[in-house]
Formats: structure tokens, sequence, C-alpha cells
């Protein structure tokens, strides 16, 4: 940039160690104070790529506003044109209106068939408690934290075998170490982790082959 540009060194200000300059310094400060032609040119330089680039910026801001125009030209006339194929679709489809009067009679049909097998395969898993399959509970259930514990996030994953947890939220839970435990796990990075103690979960509504 030119305000960054230096002179070139003149030739004749070289100086031996204990000599005096025969020059007056009153001419060296309005010699120094003139631009020379190598700043002239740099500055030159420097405002003909800013012209260049500002003129760039322009040309680009232009095509686009053209551009946008053509396509709100473009769209205004196939709004307006009636005969287009497109159109008398598009027209088709927002004058069909549907029927208020609800499901037609075969499909209100299967959905009381769906409504009495799902009902049925509720009351057989009621008889099958032995067989494993997931139960919602009738109620919501809510856990109330005091302000000075912190809440332990947890994972679920319908996927796994059983119950895991650090033992930094072991310890910071308070629950109890019950045994060793000799269980390992099988990891998403492909490794396994070990066990090392076995504790119950806080919960009273499970049994203890689940906590």
């Amino acid at each position: 940039m030119p305000a960054f540009s230096a002179d070139p060194p003149p030739n004749n200000t070289k100086t031996h160690f204990g000599a005096k300059s025969n020059e007056n310094p009153t001419r060296q400060s309005i010699a120094a104070s003139v631009p020379s032609k190598f700043r002239k040119k740099a500055e030159r330089r420097y405002k003909a790529r800013l012209l260049k680039r500002t003129h760039k910026i322009c040309e680009a801001a232009l095509i686009d506003d053209h551009i946008t125009l053509a396509e709100d030209d473009r769209t205004d006339l196939a709004k307006a044109n009636k005969a287009d194929a497109k159109r008398i679709s598009a027209d088709r489809g927002h004058s069909i209106t549907t029927s208020a009067s609800g499901a037609s009679f075969i499909q209100r049909t299967k959905n009381a068939g769906q409504a009495v097998r799902a009902t049925a395969k509720r009351a057989l898993q009621q008889l099958w408690r032995h067989k494993p399959h997931v139960r919602f509970a009738p109620k919501a259930q809510m856990r109330h934290f005091q302000s000075c514990q912190k809440a332990i996030m947890v994972t679920y994953d319908s996927g796994a075998d059983g119950h895991y947890i650090s033992e930094t939220d072991r310890a910071k839970a308070n629950l109890p170490i019950l045994r060793k435990s000799t269980k390992r796990v099988g990891v998403a990075n492909g490794n396994t982790s070990h066990g090392h103690h076995v504790t119950a979960l806080p919960i009273p509504s499970l049994s203890k082959a689940a906590t």
C-alpha cells in the first residue's frame, strides 16, 4: 500500500564514521517530504486495483438485480396465463373439497378391528407376565431433586441387556455396592468394558431382577 511503500535509498547519502555531511538539513527535509517516483507508482497501482475491485462488486450486484427482475417477470407471466397446464392442474386441486362426514364405513370397520386386536394383545400380555415386553405406566412418574443436588443424565437403549452406570455417577447418587461384578459388555467402538461392582437402582417400582 502507499502508506507502507518505502522510497529507494539515495545514492549520495553514504557517510563514513566521523565524517560530516555537506548537505543542508533543510534541503534534506524538503526532499523527504516530496514523494518519489517509486511511491507515486505504487500509489497509482493500488488505486487501480481498488477501482477494479469496486467495479467488479458493482457489476455483480447489478447482474443479481437484473436476474431477480427477470424471474419476477416470468413468475407474473406464468400466473397470468390461465391456459397453462400446470395452472389448470393447480386450480383443479384447489377446487376439490374434502367431505366433512369423516371416515367411510370400510375405514371405520378396519379401525374397529385394529382396536379389538390391540385389546386382545394387551390382555394376553397381562396373562404371560414372564415373557419380556414393553409396558407403559398408567401415570407419568416425576422425580424431584433438591437445588443442591445434580441430576444424573441417563441414556435409554432398548437393545441393552441391563443397566450400566459409571463409578462416578454411582458415588454421586449414593448407590450401594452389593458385590463385585464379572460383567463384560461390548461397546460401540469395538472394545470391551469390564464391570467392577453391582449396585441397585433407586426405583421402587422395579423388581430386583430389573435393577
